[in-house]
């Protein structure tokens, strides 16, 4: 494990890993195991000669002893909880610094985009597109009646949306107006 953190290789802790994960599954089925003959333990603890401070055990009183038992159950799992958390993050860290450290290329499948509908159309494609609206000032730009003065009879008022035509049906509205206004007086 040492050897493939120095070493940055991540492959070289995978098996120290799931070695853990092993024992930690043993160490849980050994718990749950002796957790079963908690209210025997004082019964245990007698007949085992290789338990440390052996007398000082066996002078508590059972539910102290249980919850000894269990308490010290709990820490050992919490700890290898802990260092396969410590291999699993250093796992994780050198495989994504060796992820970085790769050059990445960008390649985009035409073929794979083009059924997609994700890439721009070329300029002959585009040009077959149809015009487009037109800007906002001429949309909304307001609707003006053009006064014509011709002598043919069919002429009739045309609807004209542009600057210029404003200005001349306003001059020559002016104009026919103080044209009529002498007249009438």
């Amino acid at each position: 494990m040492v050897y493939g953190a120095i070493k940055g290789k991540p492959a070289y802790l995978m098996p120290f890993f799931c070695m853990q994960v092993f024992d930690f599954c043993i160490a849980g089925l050994s718990a749950l195991s002796y957790l079963c003959y908690i209210p025997n333990m004082h019964h245990l603890v007698a007949e085992n000669s290789q338990i440390p401070l052996q007398a000082q055990l066996l002078s508590l009183p059972p539910q102290c002893l249980s919850l000894l038992v269990l308490l010290t159950f709990v820490i050992a799992m919490l700890i290898k909880i802990y260092f396969i958390g410590v291999v699993w993050g250093c796992y994780k860290f050198l495989t994504l610094r060796i992820v970085s450290a790769q050059r990445t290329i960008q390649f985009i499948d035409t073929e794979f985009a083009d059924s997609q509908g994700t890439l721009l159309p070329d300029y002959e494609t585009a040009l077959k597109f149809p015009t487009p609206p037109p800007s906002y000032a001429s949309a909304t730009a307001p609707a003006t009646v053009t006064i014509q003065s011709h002598p043919d009879p069919s002429a009739t008022a045309s609807v004209s949306t542009s600057a210029s035509a404003t200005a001349t049906t306003t001059t020559t509205a002016t104009s026919a107006a103080s044209q009529q206004l002498p007249q009438s007086a």
